[in-house]
């Protein structure tokens, strides 16, 4: 009976192992992954020489999409965008007398970002996810929340951004994710003017995605061992 066991054990570790490699034939996994998701943007303020301008930032929605790659395991390597459109105190340093905006007033800007993202982490069930982003974020149309009027600067502003990310995500089925990270990061505003240094602003999100596996990866041959 030993000797029966020990044969049936045996016999059943290649037979597993072909099982598994039909199954990868089978279902190799995503070929892309797409992913939308909505947060509440957090930034401190923003002194800005070009409009002789600080720009006190409120928490806002912002809207996130990402196109990745898929790398091995459930990674993904891509680009990413997103939109708020923040709420801020927009503060002159030397307002003229007659102007709507003195000493401050209430406005909203346009902030969004392009950038190159990493995602890491997947797997059954609940895992942790961890994402890096490089590249860039831009302010765009303040306007006076009152008079509707356009604010200095009235050409887009484009800054240096990095952000890292953390948090938990959950696997519903291999092509159908959802996750809560919180996301800090980096603006780089450069100085204006001869002499002037750059400033760093500090951005930071929660946000609830949900991602979406796209087509499928071809299945790899086998490889052929050679003794």
């Amino acid at each position: 009976m030993h000797r029966i066991l020990l044969s049936l054990t045996l016999l059943s570790a290649p037979l597993m192992s072909a099982g598994s490699q039909i199954l990868g034939r089978v279902n190799p996994g995503p070929a892309a992954w797409t992913s939308f998701g909505i947060g509440l943007l957090d930034m401190s303020a923003v002194h800005d020489k070009a409009s002789n301008a600080d720009w006190e930032f409120g928490q806002g929605l912002q809207y996130r999409v990402t196109l990745e790659k898929a790398l091995s395991g459930q990674s993904g390597l891509g680009l990413v965008a997103t939109y708020a459109q923040a709420p801020l105190t927009y503060r002159p340093a030397s307002p003229p007398l007659l102007s709507p905006c003195a000493p401050s007033c209430d406005a909203t800007a346009n902030v969004w970002s392009v950038a190159g993202t990493f995602h890491m982490g997947g797997g059954l069930g609940l895992h942790q996810v961890i994402q890096f982003n490089a590249g860039a974020t831009a302010f765009s149309n303040f306007r006076d929340d009152d008079s509707g009027d356009r604010l200095p600067p009235l050409e887009t502003d484009v800054d240096l951004a990095f952000q890292v990310g953390y948090g938990l995500g959950f696997t519903i089925n291999p092509r159908l994710q959802a996750s809560l990270l919180q996301e800090f990061g980096i603006i780089v505003h450069p100085g204006n003017g001869e002499g002037s240094s750059s400033r760093t602003a500090q951005s930071r999100a929660t946000r609830l995605s949900v991602r979406y596996g796209l087509g499928t990866k071809k299945p790899q041959a086998p490889g052929i061992r050679r003794r």
